[in-house]
């Protein structure tokens, strides 16, 4: 992956941008937790053409952050020593590296959008990485951590002025969110078809679409505020290049009704050929 600086930021802010603390294995057999919470559309497609995509600097500031947080939680005494865990299924190694555990229960600190906790928005997929955690911490301990896991969320965008009496509205800029665990056998289960379902679509290049919720489809607005693969495509969306059915997007910024999808990095035809807007 390439790192632009596309707006010229000053050289010390994008050096720093540039900056990877992620200390697992990329690419080849191995998974991290993260990466299978994805549709496997994106993940079949961003490890094609890795070398290829290339990310704005600015929109790499708030994963950046989040890392730094992390770092310096992690040091908390009594607390048990952060390590990246690993798993092997079928063949495929799976990691995930925890933020905290302690006295049996695992925890996990998002920096994050207030709205998201307003509208419980990402609660599935954060039960699915706290469960692949304990999946992983229980394969390598044969200990097994309690069922309510935690998600301690900072919210960057978080203001005073919104609260509300009796409102969904954090009254702080740190929740503490409990999060109801999957089973080990049925998390194992989750991990072992999705690995699966990811080795089909590598080998026969048939690639499933997205699904709204993948997407975060907003029915009410009829907008994608996670643009991560679309078949359909249109001049002003891709800056004058037109697309037809077929094509899968992920591109930087793209704005679908006020909503920035700043996840999207590329895009793709079916004969394998690489376009950018």
């Amino acid at each position: 992956m390439k790192i632009i600086n596309r707006n010229n930021l000053p050289e010390a802010i994008f050096k720093f941008l540039q900056n990877d603390l992620y200390d697992g294995v990329k690419g080849g057999e191995s998974y991290s937790v993260t990466e299978l919470l994805k549709p496997i559309r994106e993940i079949v497609l961003t490890r094609r053409h890795w070398n290829e995509i290339e990310v704005d600097a600015e929109d790499r500031v708030w994963s950046l952050f989040g890392q730094g947080v992390h770092a310096v939680l992690e040091k908390e005494e009594g607390a048990e020593p952060v390590e990246r865990l690993y798993g092997e299924i079928d063949g495929h190694k799976i990691s995930g590296k925890f933020d905290r555990i302690k006295d049996g229960v695992i925890y996990d600190y998002k920096v994050t959008s207030a709205w998201t906790v307003v509208y419980d928005s990402r609660r599935d997929e954060w039960t699915d990485q706290l469960s692949g955690y304990r999946w992983l911490y229980w394969k390598k301990y044969n200990k097994e951590l309690g069922n309510i896991g935690h998600i301690i969320a900072i919210l960057r965008d978080w203001s005073k002025k919104e609260v509300k009496p009796d409102g969904k509205y954090p009254v702080g800029p740190i929740v503490d969110i409990p999060i109801n665990l999957v089973s080990l056998p049925k998390t194992e289960f989750m991990l072992r078809n999705k690995l699966r379902r990811i080795e089909t679509a590598t080998k026969t290049g048939v690639l499933p679409e997205c699904t709204n919720d993948e997407r975060w489809y907003n029915a009410k607005k009829n907008a994608f505020n996670k643009c991560l693969v679309r078949n359909l495509a249109t001049g002003d969306t891709l800056g004058g290049n037109d697309r037809g059915p077929g094509f899968c997007i992920f591109i930087p910024k793209i704005i679908f009704h006020g909503f920035k999808a700043t996840w999207c990095l590329f895009l793709e035809q079916e004969d394998s050929s690489l376009h950018r807007p």
